[in-house]
């Protein structure tokens, strides 16, 4: 397949929580999706128009409607677990969660959702096409999607783990046929299944994979991976480091270090954190044309500084997940009045106040869409 064919694939939804809609059969007819957008509008009286005020000049997305049909397929089910699987599927309806999606061109993005419907097309049965079908409308409260990074975000073999076929088996009929089956009452094999199924040995990074998730998602009748977001995967397979963004480093400094970097952001990303290594005397971190200054010295080795207004200084990379030490705002100062902001295309990052020779600069920032 040509990757012109590719680029013309509309948006799949694939996943929500842990229910996977195996194959682009899984979701019937076409999905509703409507993005609007804020700003206000006064109609002139004597002209043609309107005035129009809006807070930036890049618009603010409201929150908005996802309408999906869905099929989730039951033929390889076994009609004694059909309560557990349909009892699977509501909880991870009713549970707010991610909604996973590629994007045109291939992009695995995500979005903050949560149930706004349900609506069963028949009952909760086995359909004569092998299917269960139901219509879902989830909100999209923050109005954006986010694009999955890398190296937080993996692909688990679904046929090594089938989600629902384990809870079937761990816990169908649980409630009648079963109750004098101490094993499942006290949970325990119930437990140690969840615990199998949720290993993550074979979990590979979403980079490393990219090619196949064309074969795998775009596949009319299955998937072959379900999607996995697990920062303590990501750290433990690659570090803590490759969790903090972008990274640049220098060892020949001399008081400024200054930059440009590559945003593939499409809206205006705010939450951004800045972490560096080395020593500093009151530093200044400038991104773009927004400056934030920091009031000390700093020799721990690492000092993060996030947007939220949240400071902190430790000496090993690992000392940030465990206990760092957390300074008070009171030494930040907004130069400009606001935090920074990292747009689409090419950014700027100055720092200065700088006393190490040895210098390395994080910067982790969301990668946002629509």
């Amino acid at each position: 397949m040509t990757s012109d064919a590719w680029k013309s694939k509309p948006r799949r939804f694939i996943q929500y929580n842990d229910l996977v809609f195996k194959g682009t059969r899984s979701i019937n007819g076409t999905p509703s999706e409507t993005i609007t957008t804020k700003y206000g509008s006064t109609e002139y009286l004597l002209r043609h128009g309107s005035y129009v005020t809006a807070q930036d000049t890049q618009l603010l997305i409201k929150e908005d409607k996802i309408s999906l049909d869905l099929a989730i397929e039951t033929t390889n089910w076994d009609l004694e677990t059909v309560k557990a699987h349909v009892d699977f599927i509501k909880e991870q309806l009713i549970t707010r969660g991610k909604l996973w999606a590629i994007d045109t061109g291939g992009t695995l993005i995500w979005a903050n959702v949560l149930l706004d419907s349900y609506t069963p097309t028949y009952e909760w049965t086995y359909r004569d096409d092998g299917a269960i079908c139901f219509q879902v409308e989830f909100n999209n409260y923050s109005g954006v999607w986010h694009k999955a990074d890398g190296n937080t975000t993996f692909l688990l073999p679904y046929e090594l783990c089938s989600w629902t076929s384990m809870l079937a088996n761990c816990f169908y009929n649980s409630d009648c046929d079963n109750c004098e089956n101490t094993a499942w009452v006290e949970r325990g094999f119930c437990e140690n299944c969840a615990l199998q199924c949720c290993e993550l040995g074979d979990a590979e990074p979403l980079c490393s994979l990219r090619g196949e998730i064309e074969e795998s998602f775009f596949s009319q009748c299955d998937s072959v991976y379900r999607v996995v977001h697990n920062c303590e995967l990501g750290r433990n397979m690659l570090g803590n480091e490759k969790l903090w963004g972008q990274a640049f480093c220098d060892t020949c400094i001399e008081d400024i270090f200054t930059t440009k970097f590559y945003a593939d952001t499409v809206l205006k990303s705010r939450n951004i954190t800045v972490t560096l290594y080395g020593e500093f005397e009151n530093p200044e971190i400038t991104i773009n044309d927004t400056k934030v200054k920091l009031e000390g010295k700093f020799t721990k080795g690492y000092l993060s500084v996030s947007s939220d207004g949240r400071i902190y200084e430790f000496e090993q990379a690992v000392e940030l997940q465990c206990e760092p030490t957390e300074i008070s705002n009171t030494v930040l100062t907004l130069c400009d009045g606001k935090w920074w902001t990292v747009e689409n295309g090419f950014n700027q990052l100055i720092v200065q106040g700088i006393t190490s020779s040895h210098f390395c600069a994080f910067i982790n920032y969301e990668r946002l869409t629509y």
